[in-house]
């Protein structure tokens, strides 16, 4: 009766706060029941609307004594659960007369053929498994329940990236499940020192975010920093790794990126090898890499796939798209407002000529090109794939076409901001041409009211402000500053392979030195 009585009280405080609050809020600390009746009852309770749940019960051999399971339909695998849990449990127990010859020992032992299995005292951290998809076992006249690893949920199969594209690197991508995730990068890096930490984040959602490292190459300091930042969270859930960025970046009021998102297993590798590390978020295939400077987001996976001569021509070509796509319109108005003189007489006679009989002054042009170039693109991504594109270049022709003819625009600003827009493709890291976005129409809005010296003004301001960014205590300008020969060997240029011999200075890493290879000649006879 006591028991009873102490089983209504608790599912009387179940009830009266499941409408508000989760399950980490309920009483915390309650021992597992010695009755299995009375733990199914309290987790009907707990659970008590959710309809996918499987409750199975059958006695030990000849005795009256019960075991029962518990687990999420479609959260395991069933064949894992009928196999591995209770097919051995009935076998092993059908020539069983007395209760006492039964004990959790003697199951979790001989009978249980699952890898994953855990003895645990408090039913809050046996609905914590079950929620994650294990399954759940409580046998009569024990104060512990047994949870067994059985997930079995669907997966997407490892497929080609979407948003990162190379010729010659490995096409595979991650993808939503982290442990599939870890196993690649596992596959990839072969060493005992690979590090994996796993937090869970979320009041509600009790998401895995997994640390990945190499020990004895990443600076500790950014280790520590991270478990820090991610431990101080206090939310009801975590959707993705984007939620989990704008948690625990430094800067909140900026559009520059301070963490790289990737979905290439390859280029965190490449980034862990440097000594970087990488967060993993159970649910999305886009892992964050830490710290993350300026240069890494312009770098593209393909810089490590071609000979350095053509990467270096390549990514200078890339520094200047990132300047062009975020200057060039602006530097077009500063030049026909305020500085005609600055250009060539034959091409200001041609733009001048273009120009009559146009109704707008030139920073409307370009602010309506801007603004129609971006509602393009916005409606392309929106898209479905089958007709994004089709829409995006079928309507870039007509309404440039057609603004021209009616005289609306001149053909001059047609191509500036076709221009522009192809330059900011060129960018790898989509969140870096999403801040190139912002600080474009900063630049008109200061050529508009200074001309180039708005330009000039916006642009010291840019270095500075990115001067002042840092990504977990590494400077985002790092590869640039302070100025040496090994510093740049993988900044605007790419050197050989064989003369990267460190690892990037600015990260302070435990082990800097990354190879002592010595580049091969041919032997003189």
């Amino acid at each position: 009766m006591k028991l009873k009585g102490k089983m209504k009280r608790l599912l009387s405080a179940v009830n009266n706060n499941n409408t508000n609050k989760s399950i980490t809020d309920l009483p915390s600390k309650i021992h597992v029941f010695d009755n299995t009746i009375d733990n199914i009852y309290y987790l009907q309770g707990a659970l008590k609307n959710s309809q996918d749940m499987v409750y199975r019960h059958f006695c030990i051999g000849n005795t009256d004594r019960r075991i029962s399971l518990a687990y999420l339909d479609g959260m395991v695998e069933k064949n894992l659960v009928e196999d591995q849990i209770i097919k051995p449990i009935m076998n092993g127990t059908s020539g069983i007369n007395d209760v006492d010859e039964i004990n959790t020992n003697m199951i979790l032992n001989n009978m249980i053929s699952a890898s994953q299995v855990t003895e645990m005292k408090y039913i809050e951290d046996l609905i914590l498994a079950l929620l994650s998809g294990n399954t759940l076992l409580f046998i009569d006249g024990f104060s512990s329940g047994i949870s067994i690893g059985s997930k079995g949920a669907n997966k997407r199969n490892v497929g080609v990236t979407t948003t990162e594209q190379t010729l010659r690197g490995p096409q595979e991508g991650f993808i939503e499940d982290m442990g599939i995730n870890i196993t690649q990068i596992r596959r990839r890096v072969k060493d005992p020192n690979l590090s994996v930490e796993i937090l869970k984040v979320g009041e509600r959602t009790h998401t895995d975010i997994g640390i990945v490292y190499i020990s004895g190459i990443a600076n500790q300091d950014i280790v520590v920093e991270i478990k820090s930042r991610i431990n101080k969270i206090k939310i009801d859930g975590i959707i993705g790794s984007a939620q989990l960025e704008q948690l625990i970046e430094e800067n909140k009021w900026t559009v520059m990126p301070q963490m790289m998102a990737t979905e290439r297993p390859d280029k965190a590798v490449g980034n862990l090898l440097e000594g970087r590390a990488v967060i993993i978020v159970d649910g999305t295939p886009f892992v964050l890499v830490v710290p993350t400077t300026l240069a890494m987001l312009i770098n593209s996976p393909d810089d490590y796939y071609e000979r350095s001569i053509i990467t270096s021509i390549i990514r200078g070509l890339r520094y200047l798209c990132f300047f062009l796509a975020t200057t060039l319109p602006g530097a077009y108005l500063a030049l026909i407002a305020y500085h005609q003189g600055l250009i060539p007489t034959k091409l200001a006679l041609t733009i001048t000529g273009a120009r009559i009989g146009l109704p707008f002054p030139v920073y409307f042009e370009v602010l309506l090109m801007e603004l129609t170039i971006d509602i393009l693109q916005e409606a392309a991504i929106r898209l479905p794939k089958t007709i994004g594109p089709t829409i995006s270049i079928i309507g870039g022709i007509i309404l440039g076409q057609a603004v021209i003819q009616a005289g609306i625009l001149s053909p001059i600003i047609v191509i500036i901001i076709s221009v522009t827009a192809v330059a900011s493709f060129t960018i790898p890291a989509y969140s870096l041409t999403q801040g190139t976005r912002v600080i474009r129409f900063l630049m008109i809005l200061a050529a508009s009211v200074l001309g180039l010296y708005g330009v000039v003004i916006a642009w010291i301001n840019l270095i500075i402000h990115f001067s002042s960014l840092e990504s977990f205590g590494v400077r985002y300008l790092g590869d640039f500053s302070s100025f040496n020969l090994q510093n740049i060997k993988d900044t605007i240029i790419k050197a050989p392979q064989s003369l990267m011999k460190n690892r990037p200075s600015a990260l302070q890493n435990i082990d800097a030195k990354r190879q002592n290879l010595k580049e091969i000649k041919r032997d003189k006879k």
